[in-house]
């Protein structure tokens, strides 16, 4: 969230994904009118490109991705 709210004092608009619908929809509400959400397993490449397209559909455009899911491990990045 920290990340999130980094952008949003610098006037970007996010998108939060991630699996936990609870915490997705109170981060979006802390950080207001700049923030949606969309919940997203990141290890399936359908819902990563569908929260991408939901960015740009919302946003009109998709400047920067961070990627932090928090696990362990190596993982392929979805091109």
């Amino acid at each position: 969230m920290a990340t999130a709210r980094a952008f949003v004092a610098e006037g970007a608009r996010v998108l939060l994904a991630g699996v936990s619908e609870p915490d997705l929809e109170a981060g979006a509400a802390e950080l207001g009118e700049q923030a949606a959400w969309r919940v997203t397993d990141v290890t399936d490449s359908a819902q990563v490109k569908a929260a991408v397209e939901a960015a740009v559909g919302q946003f009109g455009r998709l400047d920067v991705v961070v990627a932090n899911p928090g696990t362990n491990g190596v993982t392929t990045v979805v091109q």
